[in-house]
């Protein structure tokens, strides 16, 4: 497996038309908040997203925090009001209500450190939120026995991802599956609001396809 860089190669390849497009950028932060943190959710809490990105699933969060390998994103993220850390080291103990991690723990080499370091920056109570794609077992679609042709470090189901925050102290609290597919389609038709978001739920109900989301409190 060729290893992956988190540049802004990367970045502009797969996310030019959010990078370009602050009315896409902003409905995608929507989209996450509305998918990931729920109707609760506390606006006043302190979010940190790990592994951020380009940064809209914090676009619809007050209180944001970012962390990416990626530095040279960082100018753009704060232009948007989303804070940044350089290093973990760098983040308060006891400090996030929330963290999110999106996409991102299926391509860390070392799950169980990052987590247990991450924990000590959650507020009693805190709730780590994980996003990971869905797992397909067809050999054929993941490129075979020896390959992976995403370049995913780990694959994580429900089991896995629950028996992981156990054996970092954690207590899971939802276990749910996000259908969200053709985000970019629907917008480019014009949808907005809440037809927009039932559009993106139900074209991934239809076809079956979701992203899984685990919800685990400190």
């Amino acid at each position: 497996m060729t290893e992956m860089q988190y540049n802004n190669e990367y970045h502009r390849t797969k996310f030019a038309k959010f990078i370009d497009n602050p009315t896409l950028w902003m409905l995608r932060g929507e989209l996450a908040k509305k998918n990931f943190f729920g109707d609760d959710f506390n606006e006043n809490n302190n979010v940190l997203e790990f592994g951020c990105g380009v940064g809209f699933n914090l676009a619809c969060i007050k209180n944001a925090w970012g962390y990416d390998i990626n530095k040279e994103l960082y100018p753009m993220l704060n232009s948007k009001g989303i804070k940044t850390f350089d290093n973990i080291d760098e983040m308060p103990n006891d400090f996030f209500d929330d963290i999110l991690i999106c996409m991102c723990l299926e391509h860390l080499p070392n799950p169980i450190e990052t987590i247990n370091l991450l924990k000590l920056k959650l507020k009693q109570g805190g709730r780590m939120r994980i996003v990971l794609p869905k797992i397909n077992y067809s050999l054929k679609n993941r490129g075979g026995l020896n390959e992976s042709i995403d370049g995913h470090t780990f694959a994580w189901t429900f089991y896995e991802i629950n028996y992981l925050m156990n054996y970092c102290g954690f207590t899971n609290t939802l276990n749910k599956k996000i259908f969200r597919r053709g985000m970019e389609f629907f917008y480019f038709k014009g949808l907005r609001g809440k037809l927009y978001h039932f559009c993106v739920y139900l074209l991934g109900r239809f076809i079956n396809d979701f992203d899984i989301m685990v919800i685990s409190k400190k």
